[in-house]
């Protein structure tokens, strides 16, 4: 060991005595600082703007991967070659190599040593980004410390691995600007290789382990993985090897058959060590970041740990349809898939396999419309199928036709031949992940998790919407109906957030499977038969969501006058500018937040005629207002209309003598409970039945400068309503590191002065004192 220590001090003294090492570690501060500082700059003119802290942690910004650590293996591929090229082609141009194989010296000393110097000179760039690193943890309030430690780590094994490539490639050749070219094309080649392939499965997996720079960066964002920690142990390890075997087999008199056994032990090593390391039953994971941001939440763990039994996730894309799908569920798109969007729940459920089919279907609604875009007069179908594969780099042998692919998911055809990932347990039961023509497309964590749900033996609360007395549908299409949030085609819809949707009458007694009534706009009254069932479901504590609507209000309050409360006579309107008077903003109480976090700070919704709710009496329910109008900028206080239905010829004026008058706060949404057994009954009263309607989900207020939040609304109020069950609660607890302490703007440009400018330039002072010093000598 004692002559590694001083080969490796030797080096070290070499690199420092050489202009080149020196100009690399000027470059690599003055880099890293600008880069530092400019996002300090930034984040504390936003912080400085806003006076108060920020929504994202500032440790992320600093040091993740968009910051300075994310910056630096971005870059530094660039620097190793020139700091490597003469590590041992110098020693080979200049005839010392010679001399070091007749010293008593090991083969495995010498290059050791020379590694163990260039490691030195890492040594020496980590300390500027631990400087950095100090400086973050000064003038960041709570900083993420252990993330920033993990960062470093990270970056440290980017660097030693760099080098050990580096080291080996300048043992090919006595030309130390080959070597530097050498290393530079490896490195890039380890660098970009992770996109090679895509198309083949068993060369993708390989090019994709063989990536570099996607593994430093999970160390960046705060993770670290056992199969990313072989990687970065062996491959090093590998060129090191084979730097010591090349020195080896050039003082040995040697066969083809001894190099064979050589360069083979290597290969088989790599296979071995990238196999077992990628079995995600061999992963371990340590997320370091503070609040585990890397790793599904407690509820998502729960769900998965309740799959109790082996599962496979298909992935089915028709090449035919819409653009946007394909674009992200290609070949070339399943590595993604499989690393940034799946694998966080593999690692809880390790047997899960995940599968990708491709296929063609004249049934899906968007062939006609490509075969006639893009379909030439001399080409014939079979032909224009293989074009259209082609263009999603779809291999021929992997392309089904539609018989083929309902031979292996018959429920294809039920979902209109679209893009789609089907989850099958191994005993047949079944569920299915959504894409969504809208911006993200591909299915988000809560579709997932939702979908992993309606497989699992967690309870999955049920809706159910009452028919019978032309009620609003939750199944049917209609401006008025509810389709557009129970649609298994819309990403927020109740059925691809953790429920399951379905109509009834109440001619029957409600199942006992039914977490939540929904009756909206009753027009019919109630036959005994039916009274007499929804009031079992009202006494064993079901929970109820209630919508009724003006100059129609009396059915409805034949269902409610039991909780003490009555839709009111009239119409609510406040106009303001030249809104639609029957268009009604409003807004949340302050507290709405103890209902559901999905209510907060979406607080503004929109009611398309509307009356109030107010309570009259105590039924023993605690009666609270959670939507009501509010006296803004440009409008008046609202009140009820008695003597106008409707506005199209004249705007509406208050009338004292018919008893309108102006109220400064009108509720019109209600929220009830009450501890019935062993539960709370929840129930949500509302004088408008638009207000979750298709035809109110659909508008935008934007002209008239208002923004309503109904679907935040919706998934708000139904989350209540489910006790928290759906949708599934995806929060973390907000970042603390958000603020910036001990700083100011001068300081901030001190640091920049100092790092920058002054540092650099007092290193290359020290630089050229060193080597006029030296050549003095």
């Amino acid at each position: 060991m004692r002559e590694i220590l001083r080969i490796a001090k030797t080096e070290l003294q070499t690199m420092f005595y050489s202009p080149v090492a020196w100009f690399i570690l000027i470059i690599f501060v003055v880099q890293s600082g600008m880069t530092f500082f400019g996002i300090i700059e930034g984040n504390y003119e936003m912080f400085e703007k806003y006076g108060s802290m920020l929504d994202y942690n500032l440790t992320a910004a600093l040091f993740g991967s968009s910051g300075l650590f994310g910056s630096v293996i971005s870059d530094v591929f660039m620097y190793i070659p020139l700091l490597t090229m003469g590590v041992i082609s110098r020693e080979i141009s200049s005839g010392s190599m010679k001399l070091l194989y007749s010293s008593p010296l090991t083969n495995s000393q010498i290059i050791y040593g020379k590694f163990l110097g260039v490691v030195g000179f890492i040594l020496v760039m980590m300390s500027v980004l631990l400087v950095y690193s100090i400086i973050g943890v000064v003038v960041i309030n709570e900083v993420d410390i252990p993330r920033i430690l993990t960062g470093l780590l990270g970056v440290f094994f980017l660097l030693t691995t760099y080098a050990a490539i580096g080291v080996y490639i300048s043992s090919l050749t006595s030309y130390q600007i080959v070597a530097a070219l050498g290393t530079f094309v490896v490195l890039s080649f380890f660098n970009f290789i992770g996109g090679f392939g895509q198309t083949v499965p068993f060369v993708r997996e390989i090019t994709y382990w063989l990536a570099m720079t996607g593994r430093a960066q999970q160390f960046v964002g705060g993770l670290i993985c056992t199969e990313d920690l072989a990687f970065f142990l062996a491959i090093p390890f590998i060129f090191i090897y084979l730097t010591i075997a090349r020195f080896k087999l050039n003082r040995e008199i040697n066969t083809m058959k001894k190099r064979v056994q050589y360069y083979g032990s290597i290969l088989v090593f790599l296979v071995l060590v990238a196999y077992v390391s990628s079995q995600p039953s061999l992963m371990f994971f340590w997320d370091n970041t503070r609040f585990e941001t890397n790793t599904i939440n407690k509820p998502a763990q729960d769900i998965m740990s309740a799959l109790d039994d082996d599962m496979t996730v298909t992935t089915y894309t028709n090449i035919y349809d819409r653009e946007k799908f394909v674009n992200v569920a290609n070949p070339e798109s399943e590595m993604t898939d499989i690393k940034n969007d799946m694998e966080r729940y593999v690692r809880f459920k390790p047997d899960m396999k995940l599968k990708y089919v491709y296929y063609y279907s004249e049934s899906n609604p968007n062939y006609e419309a490509s075969i006639k875009k893009m379909l030439p007069e001399d080409m014939d179908k079979d032909d224009h199928h293989k074009s259209i594969a082609a263009r999603y780099n779809v291999p021929l042998y992997r392309l089904h036709t539609e018989k083929e692919v309902l031979e292996m998911e018959p429920s294809l055809s039920d979902e209109g031949f679209r893009t789609i990932k089907v989850v099958e347990f191994a005993n047949g039961k079944k569920g299915s992940m959504r894409y969504f023509d809208d911006m993200s497309v591909k299915p988000g964590a809560d579709n997932i998790l939702s979908a992993f749900k309606r497989l699992s033996s967690l309870n999955f609360p049920k809706v159910g919407f009452v028919e019978g007395h032309d009620e609003r549908s939750g199944l049917d299409m209609g401006g008025k109906n509810y389709f557009a949030f129970v649609d298994k085609a819309s990403r927020s819809s109740l059925f691809n957030n953790g429920f399951d949707i379905e109509s009834l009458l109440l001619d029957k007694p409600v199942p006992d499977d039914i977490n939540i009534l929904v009756i909206a706009d009753v027009r019919k009254s109630f036959t005994v038969e039916e009274r007499k069932n929804y009031q079992e479901y009202v006494d064993r504590g079901g929970n109820l969501m209630i919508l009724g609507e003006p100059f129609r209000t009396d059915l409805t309050n034949e269902l409610i006058e039991q909780f003490g409360v009555a839709l009111q006579p009239g119409i609510i309107v406040q106009p303001f500018g030249e809104n639609n008077t029957d268009v009604t903003f409003l807004y949340a109480n302050k507290d709405n937040r103890k209902y559901s976090y999905m209510l907060f700070p979406h607080n503004v919704i929109s009611s398309n005629r509307t009356t109030s709710v107010k309570k009259f009496a105590d039924k023993g329910y605690n009666v609270y207002p959670l939507y009501s109008t509010r006296k803004t900028s440009g409008t008046t206080d609202a009140w009820h209309e008695y003597e106008q239905k409707y506005f199209d010829e004249s705007v509406p004026k208050v009338n004292e003598s018919a008893n309108e008058k102006m109220e400064e706060n009108i509720p019109v949404i209600l929220t009830l409970d009450k501890k019935v057994g062993d539960k709370i009954q929840k129930i949500v009263i509302c004088g408008d039945a638009d207000i979750v309607s298709s035809g109110e989900l659909g508008k935008n207020y934007f002209g008239a400068g208002r923004q309503a939040n109904n679907r935040f609304f919706i998934n708000g109020i139904f989350n209540w309503l489910s006790d928290g069950q759906s949708p599934i609660d995806f929060r973390r607890p907000e970042a603390t590191d958000n603020g910036f302490k001990k700083l100011n703007a001068d300081i901030s440009r001190a640091l920049f002065i100092i790092f920058v400018w002054l540092l650099p330039i007092a290193l290359l002072l020290f630089a050229i004192f060193l080597t006029l010093r030296r050549r003095s000598k």
